[in-house]
């Protein structure tokens, strides 16, 4: 969600925002650290270790 050295006028606590979206979607919220806009390209086994078990939940 955003790289803690770079920041969006946007979304100033992408975190915070995560968290509201993922709360008002009943959903969870991950934050990659250091990721920028594609998580899954700049860190994809990260990106898989979230979002893997959230496809064994529902599949």
């Amino acid at each position: 969600m955003g790289r803690a050295d770079v920041k969006d006028p946007d979304f100033p606590d992408p975190a915070a925002e995560a968290q509201t979206q993922a709360s008002l979607l009943r959903g969870q919220a991950v934050v990659i650290d250091d990721a920028g806009h594609y998580p899954m390209s700049e860190f994809p086994e990260r990106t898989a270790e979230a979002l893997l078990p959230f496809l064994k939940n529902i599949f």
